[in-house]
């Protein structure tokens, strides 16, 4: 052959080894990992006493009077927790107390629904947070795809 010509060799054995450690990932301790995040900064909304977005509670009667509001006994504060699901895929971050979804979203509460509750959000997830979540889980993956080299 006269000219020039040009010789490529494509390693694909790396992108694959590369999908093997992907596949190695523990997404269970990712999620955990996310999780506790979410719970630590739903727990700063409480003792700040303000929604995920930084919005202030509208104090309650109770907490004008006795302290801070949502926080009687500490009861939902202290009930925050999640649940990973059997194939780690998905996390699940909440409270299993009753009265729970009522504080979050508001509504109508008490003997014949005769009180308005006011919603006073505390768990949510922030641009912030979206960012940081995201960030977790390059860091995860990227310290597998680093074990091949």
């Amino acid at each position: 052959m006269s000219g020039i010509s040009l010789h490529y060799h494509i390693d694909i054995e790396q992108p694959i080894r590369g999908m093997r450690e992907l596949g190695k990932v523990d997404r269970a301790q990712l999620l955990s990992d996310i999780s506790e995040m979410v719970i630590t900064e739903t727990l700063l909304n409480f003792d700040d006493e303000k929604a995920p977005d930084g919005t202030p509670w509208t104090p309650s009667e109770r907490g004008l009077i006795e302290g801070k509001t949502l926080q009687d006994y500490g009861h939902l504060r202290d009930s925050i927790t999640y649940i990973l699901d059997i194939n780690a895929d998905a996390t699940e971050i909440g409270s299993n107390m009753e009265y729970a979804a009522i504080h979050q979203f508001g509504g109508q509460a008490g003997r014949n629904k005769s009180v308005e509750i006011e919603a006073r959000s505390y768990l949510g997830i922030t641009p912030d947070m979206q960012t940081e979540i995201g960030d977790m889980a390059i860091q995860y993956h990227s310290e597998a795809l680093n074990r091949v080299g």
